[in-house]
């Protein structure tokens, strides 16, 4: 079975929901899914490869459990510190609020954003400008020469025919 099958499965589906939106699964919970599944070491390895480009920690079963946990009672806890929060009007509580409503980039979207930003700065730029085809002009060439003598004259102190 390919990836794209076994992600496509409906129960997969299910768990890989919950996990990100967990931040974690139990290592058993995506064995017992795969349970039924026949599977080489290449899609399991893919598998897990998956898992972890969308964000998921695999955790050992005890310490899912313990996480879960930790979850049910902070969904549990009465919200009247966060009414409390609501009615501030500091700047910055305000700010950091918001800002921690919107979740944090994992590395590989991280990086294909960047490229993204590049190729879009590349898009962006002013062309160069033309580059010179023809070739300067003789008196533009003597003018140069001549002027850079000058240059070299006064520096070494003699006096020319300026």
């Amino acid at each position: 079975m390919t990836l794209k099958e076994i992600v496509a499965n409906e129960e997969m589906q299910v768990i890989l929901a919950r996990g990100q939106e967990q931040g974690f699964l139990g290592i058993e919970e995506v064995a017992a899914a795969l349970e039924g599944i026949d599977l080489v070491q290449e899609d399991a390895e893919g598998l897990y490869a998956h898992i972890d480009e969308l964000g998921i920690e695999l955790l050992e079963e005890p310490e899912a459990q313990e996480r879960r946990a930790q979850l049910a009672e902070e969904a549990e806890r009465p919200r009247r510190v966060a009414a409390k929060a609501e009615s501030t009007t500091d700047l910055l509580q305000l700010f950091l609020r918001d800002i921690g409503r919107i979740p944090l980039l994992n590395a590989k979207q991280e990086v294909e954003l960047a490229k993204l930003i590049e190729m879009i700065d590349v898009a962006a730029a002013p062309p160069a400008p033309p580059r010179r085809t023809t070739k300067p002009s003789r008196g533009a060439i003597e003018r140069r020469l001549s002027s850079k003598k000058k240059d070299s004259d006064k520096k070494a102190g003699r006096r020319g025919d300026w």
